[in-house]
């Protein structure tokens, strides 16, 4: 127990040997000779055994005690209302709704500035939000025939890049609206779409099959081949030189999986043993800090794996407690990293702690709906890229909650 308690000392101690003072014999330390793990643990013992009688001889000051207990539950108390390590405050409470939409918002995404918001909807529209002054509709993309999936924001914020199940692939002018490039996909949906973080005008559209993307020559520079069924998200890694996609492929084989690494000069797979469990994945994305990406899986919790080859799954912590239900539930990580929001299939927003996995909040979105019915899911979520406590959450009633 004191071996625990005060554990091995940090510096290599020195050789051991056994002395007899005064007819009793006692562990010294003598340069020149190996030391047994044996001898170290009578070392350690001797040390913590010396530690308590100095303890023992303080007087005990109760009222030190206790101040110090009042001063770690403080902490513990502060650090909950704030949200663990991060920063700032967590949001508490809708600060407004922007409707407009008259279906389901598949995708939100924020521009790197902070003060605009993109969604894409089931109305086959693509709309940009001022959040920062008017709250209003700035602009309506309708370049689309059918449903918008999915959509990218490019990196100066000038673009966005969108698909959906008309099988086109558009850019637009954020500013003006008009269009700059289409593209048609045949015989296929296009489900994920992605701007490279470093080449501004190359982008990699996916359906069944994934392809890469000029702008300015408006034409495919190559297809990534491989049997990856309906691509449902995907995501850039390790400063682009890697992407992940998942699809809803279940296991065929012991060599066919939903979550796939790709190398994207090269176009080969470098693994697809990444997710081994019997579930799909609906939405991948990069950790901000760490060496790792998360992947949202309909088993109700949002999975960790490494960045790094092998690209080995976290079983020992993962953030569990939304549910999922068969929806294309998305989550995000704040700027920080400290954070990691999900949507879920009750209408909840979910908040929990990134290095701990414990849940910090429970949002929900104060709404009025008729009597009887149920809570639209919350199918995607985003943090304001400006490292503060705004959150948008995007819902299949066709609005976006903006959280405070």
């Amino acid at each position: 127990d004191l071996l625990r308690q005060y554990g091995a000392p940090q510096a290599q101690p020195p050789p051991l040997k056994r002395a007899k003072t005064g007819g009793a014999t006692e562990v010294v330390a003598v340069a020149g000779r190996y030391v047994s793990r044996r001898e170290r643990e009578q070392l350690a013992l001797a040390q913590a055994l010396q530690q308590c009688e100095v303890r023992a001889k303080r007087p005990f000051d109760a009222a030190a005690v206790e101040a110090e207990a009042e001063a770690e539950a403080g902490h513990r108390e502060a650090a909950s209302a704030g949200g663990g390590e991060c920063g700032w405050q967590l949001p508490s409470q809708v600060a407004m709704r922007l409707m407009g939409h008259t279906g389901p918002v598949n995708c939100i995404r924020w521009l790197p500035s902070g003060t605009h918001l993109v969604s894409a909807s089931a109305d086959a529209t693509v709309r940009v939000w001022d959040v920062a002054c008017s709250c209003q509709c700035v602009s309506v993309q309708r370049h689309h025939a059918g449903s918008v999936r999915c959509l990218s924001v490019s990196n100066d914020g000038k673009r966005v890049l969108s698909g959906g199940y008309d099988k086109c692939v558009q850019i637009a002018d954020i500013e003006t609206g008009a269009c700059l490039m289409s593209t048609h996909r045949e015989n296929e949906f296009v489900t994920a779409v992605s701007y490279h973080p470093c080449h501004h005008d190359v982008f990699i559209t996916a359906g069944t099959t994934i392809l890469c993307w000029d702008q300015r020559t408006a034409k495919s520079t190559g297809e990534y081949r491989g049997s990856v069924g309906q691509i449902l998200s995907m995501c850039f890694m390790n400063g682009g030189g890697q992407f992940v996609t998942c699809s809803d492929t279940t296991r065929r084989s012991s060599i066919d999986k939903s979550v796939l690494v790709w190398d994207f000069e090269s176009r080969a797979i470098l693994s697809n043993q990444v997710y081994t469990e019997a579930y799909t994945c609906t939405c991948v994305k990069p950790h901000p800090r760490d060496r790792t990406f998360l992947a949202q899986s309909n088993g109700d919790y949002v999975a960790i794996f490494s960045s790094r080859p092998p690209y080995r799954m976290n079983k020992f912590k993962r953030y569990q407690g939304h549910r999922v239900s068969g929806y294309p539930v998305g989550f995000d990580v704040s700027s920080d990293g400290a954070v990691v929001a999900s949507g879920s299939a009750d209408g909840s927003v979910h908040l929990y702690d990134a290095a701990s996995a414990r849940t910090l909040r429970v949002l929900q979105q104060a709404q009025a709906r008729p009597r009887g019915t149920a809570q639209q899911a919350v199918v995607d979520v985003a943090w304001r890229p400006c490292g503060d406590s705004t959150l948008a959450a995007a819902s299949w009633d066709g609005a976006v909650a903006i959280f405070r």
